[in-house]
């Protein structure tokens, strides 16, 4: 409980709901009675006054009676009244209430040339009498004013006048009415109006209901000085004045109640915009005074920070109100909640906002925005800005301070907020209800921020700012469907969109991504099953072509990154020669369905290893994706016309290859199809010498393909049977010829196959009276690490065989040879056996067999020549057998096993190896005949 003693002193005491605690001391009125100033006292109504003067003369009247009598029209009575106001601590959890007691209030009245009798009665009759001094004389001379609240000084309106008593109030039962004067306007109704002047200065940390808001209320009265405070109620005594006042001005609001120096009642109210939509809000700080639950029934002030959306919808243009329009894409926006409580006290940022924060967490607030027929739920934190700060000039601080983030007790500077969206939305709208064509699209995520703009036709209050969209991540419907999941894009609107003219058409470029992104349709070959894989840098999304590159595309290396290959191997940025039309990726609607479409056709005219274009070459891409009960359902194809591919290159070609055609095509749930016309086929270099066979390669193309296809690849193989061929030394019958190409679905490099014969079934050799068989398989890769042949396996075995039958006794010999030689990769592996072997039998009853088999073989990964000879014996004497097997395995090793005289030389001065030259040849000695030997083999 506070208390307020003689006027001089505030008392302060409290309870714990049994007993009470002494007074004590809280603060002291330090005013002093100087020489020349009377104290009124009157212990029975507690009057208490200080009074003196100003161009007054004191005098005895005849009959002793002491007065002040004006000498001139600037004579005044200045009255000093007790403190009127006792400014308390809101009461928070945990704390107890603290209080402070303002100054005392000085009331000056104009005597001019009458008299004052120096007397309690006289005293409180010349203020009845006397006008109050409310505006200052041409010396400047102090006026009338008051301290309520505390620390805030007004002053009081003209014609104010004071009506008391000027005698004690005895009451019916015997009680005595304390004194007190009202003060009243000029007409007499009790209403009067005042002006705050003054701020003073606060050391007392007290966080009293106006703590941080006095210096504004003084400010603002400045400000509005026609719009001064109407006060309903003031009464001042010796224990505190009974205040009743309110204001509204256009940037704040404020009323205030006391009872005798105790706040009773304490708003607040700022008047502004939530930041960045511009809808109209009032903060209100309510303070009151309730009585708490359970004794002891105490009345402490507690305090309410409360956020009220008063403009909860608002509407926006579609652009033909100005250029700005076109940066924020909704039509209407609904704000929830509208009434927020609970809010935590603001941290006010240089006085004109804050960001409305409860429990140290910011208030996420829902924007219900419509865009065309679309309605989408924004929720993010929004900036309450005072109307002082809604100008024009104030949008980039707005939105700087916006894109900061909020401030909280836990996090600051978060960077600017950021809503989801997660649906297609129009960004732009050709009538109210219709959108722009190409303009709707997939967005994941908006940020939001402010531009300045002059003038809003049919806006509330002074709010110079529109609402923009600062930055998109927009996701490639589209893109997505023909490759994968693909991540959304950063975006924002192209400068010429925004600033197309009211009325005008917008430009097909309409964003642009703020990240270039590579769509890698090479990577996902699997989905779109390309011929050429476009893995495009796209760095804007056109309304009818979809994702592209910014502005006219000249140069390949523009709209492909280096990544992106013809059948994996040769980079579409060094073939293409000039760009005349960009790919068009789409995102539109098949009868009922959802569609994306990839289309693209440009010629071809830039000559690369292994690929050399013809007079008509081009290439031509077209990929739909459509939606069957939720399912995306792809047609692909992929056709390339008119070249020729030259293995490795055309210098050193080992294959040389031309294609009137090849075609890819590929829909869901059907196995690929991969056909090929090919008009010539050549083999060169080191497969020269099959060029007997290549001649007959183009007749394995009468039939359809063998297609084979998986996750990782598709291959196309022909195959044909071909007559007796003559080869050198051997005849070849019973060939199967088989060519086939393999198109990789994960841009890895196409491979020509080509087989004459196949382990599996051999052909058939006869030379000079001896047979056997044989097979032929040639792999070669048109492009990465080991381009050229990667794949050679061949083998020959011939032999003869002779059985004779003279009924007690029978035999056989037999005679078999062979080569065999294969290359993987790197590697070669060359083998050569012979087979030499025979039984004979007498009377079914004593056999005896022997077979002699011996190989050597090379290989040159491990650069060993070895040599095996094997001997089986055995013999059968019906009761009895037997076997004998002798083996033999010997390895060669040697830095080099030359195959051609000038590498021999090259390996001869090693010495580490010389043990073996030396055994064969002797010592060498200063002649070097080992030298000599390998020079006689050079060139051969």
């Amino acid at each position: 409980m506070f208390a307020l003693w003689t006027g001089a002193a505030v008392m302060h005491r409290s309870s714990d709901g049994r007993t009470w605690s002494d007074w004590q001391l809280i603060d002291v009125w330090k005013g002093e009675t100087a020489a020349d100033e009377y104290r009124v006292l009157r212990p029975e109504d507690l009057v208490m006054l200080k009074v003196r003067s100003v161009g007054l003369r004191e005098q005895v009247r005849p009959d002793g009676v002491v007065e002040l009598v004006g000498e001139g029209p600037g004579g005044r009575l200045i009255v000093d009244l007790p403190p009127q106001h006792i400014a308390e601590s809101v009461l928070e959890s945990g704390t107890s209430s603290r209080g402070v007691m303002a100054d005392s209030s000085q009331l000056h009245f104009a005597v001019r040339q009458d008299s004052v009798v120096l007397s309690v009665d006289g005293v409180l009759d010349a203020m009845k009498r006397f006008p109050l001094v409310t505006a200052p004389d041409t010396d400047g001379r102090e006026v009338s004013r008051i301290e309520l609240p505390w620390r805030m000084l007004s002053t009081l309106q003209a014609g104010t006048r004071c009506v008391h008593r000027t005698s004690p109030a005895l009451g019916t039962g015997g009680a005595t009415e304390l004194w007190h004067s009202r003060l009243t306007g000029p007409d007499g109704d009790g209403r009067l109006s005042i002006r705050p002047y003054r701020a003073l200065p606060d050391a007392s940390g007290l966080g009293t209901p106006l703590s941080g808001w006095v210096e504004k209320i003084v400010a603002a009265a400045v400000r509005n000085a026609d719009s001064p405070v109407a006060v309903d109620r003031l009464i001042m005594s010796q224990y505190g004045a009974w205040f009743s006042a309110s204001v509204r001005w256009p940037e704040l609001a404020w009323s205030h109640r006391t009872a005798m120096g105790r706040d009773i009642h304490v708003e607040v109210a700022v008047q502004g915009v939530l930041f960045p939509f511009g809808h109209r809000a009032t903060y209100i700080r309510l303070s009151e005074r309730r009585f708490e639950q359970g004794p002891p029934a105490l009345a402490a002030l507690r305090k309410r920070e409360i956020l009220v959306v008063t403009e909860p919808d608002r509407d926006y243009g579609i652009g033909a109100g100005g250029t700005h329009e076109r940066a924020f894409p909704f039509q209407h926006v609904t704000i929830q909640p509208q009434h927020i409580t609970g809010l935590d006290t603001p941290s006010w940022i240089d006085g004109w906002g804050f960001w409305p924060t409860r429990g140290g967490s910011e208030v996420q607030f829902t924007a219900l925005a419509r865009a065309g027929q679309e309605t989408v739920s924004l929720r993010l934190p929004l900036l309450f800005v005072g109307d002082a700060a809604t100008g024009a000039a104030s949008a980039a601080v707005l939105d700087a301070e916006y894109a900061r983030g909020p401030r909280t007790a836990a996090r600051r500077d978060m960077g600017r907020p950021t809503a989801v969206v997660g649906r297609s939305i129009p960004l732009a709208m050709q009538s109210p209800t219709k959108p722009l064509e190409g303009a709707v699209q997939e967005v994941q995520s908006m940020s939001f921020g402010g531009v300045s703009v002059q003038s809003l036709p049919g806006s509330v209050g002074s709010v110079k700012f529109y609402p923009k969209v600062t930055r998109l991540e927009v996701g490639l419907p589209a893109v997505r469907q023909l490759i994968g999941p693909t991540p959304p894009i950063p975006a924002a609107f192209t400068d010429a969109f925004l600033g197309t003219r009211p009325g005008a058409v917008p430009p097909e470029a309409m964003l642009n991504l703020l990240e270039c992104r590579t769509l890698d349709f090479g990577a996902a070959g699997e989905r779109a099953g390309l011929l050429a894989a476009p893995s495009m840098s796209v760095n804007q999304i056109d309304r009818v072509l979809g994702p592209v590159v910014a502005g006219p595309v000249v140069n390949p290396r523009d709209l492909f990154s280096a990544d992106a290959t013809l059948f994996g191997i040769v980079p579409l940025r060094d073939i293409v020669s000039r760009i005349t039309s960009k790919p068009k990726i789409v995102w539109g609607q098949v009868p009922g369905t959802p569609s994306a479409t990839l289309t693209w056709k440009e010629d071809l005219r830039q000559k690369l290893a292994p690929f050399y274009p013809g007079l008509k070459s081009y290439i031509s891409l077209e990929a739909v994706s459509t939606l069957d009960s939720g399912r995306p359902v792809l047609c692909t194809t992929g056709r390339m016309t008119d070249f020729s591919l030259e293995i490795p290159s055309h210098d050193a070609a080992l294959v040389s290859l031309v294609f009137r055609e090849v075609c890819f095509t590929a829909n869901s749930g059907e196995r690929p199809h991969l056909t090929f016309d090919l008009v010539s086929a050549e083999l060169k270099g080191e497969l020269g010498f099959l060029g007997t066979l290549a001649t007959d390669i183009l007749k394995s193309l009468n039939g359809g393909p063998r297609i084979e296809a998986s996750a990782a690849q598709v291959k196309a193989t022909y195959s044909v049977s071909v007559p007796t061929v003559p080869l050198m030394v051997f005849t070849v019958q019973n060939l199967l010829l088989e060519s086939g190409v393999t198109l990789s679905l994960t841009n890895k490099p196409i491979t020509i196959d080509f087989a004459f014969g196949t382990r599996e079934r051999p052909f058939l050799v006869t030379v000079s009276g001896l047979g056997g068989g044989g097979y032929l398989e040639l792999g070669v890769s048109a492009g990465g690490p080991g381009a050229g042949l990667q794949r050679f396996v061949g083998g020959i075995e011939f032999g003869a065989a002779v059985a004779m039958n003279f009924g007690i006794a029978s035999g056989e010999v037999h005679a078999f040879g062979g080569v065999v030689c294969s290359k993987a990769g790197d590697g070669v592996e060359i083998t050569g056996y012979l087979r030499v072997g025979g039984s004979v039998r007498v009377l079914g009853l004593i056999g005896v067999s022997i077979e002699l088999t011996m190989s050597l073989t090379y290989s040159t990964d491990t650069n060993k020549l070895s040599g095996s000879a094997k001997l089986v014996i055995t013999v059968d004497l019906t009761f009895w057998s037997t076997s004998v097997t002798l083996e033999c395995h010997k390895s060669f090793e040697a830095p080099q096993l030359a195959f051609a005289g000038d590498l021999a030389l090259s390996a001869a001065p090693n010495r580490a190896h010389a043990s073996s030259v030396e055994t064969a040849l002797g010592p060498q000695g200063e002649q070097f005949p080992w030298q000599d030997y390998c020079r006689a083999f050079t060139g051969v």
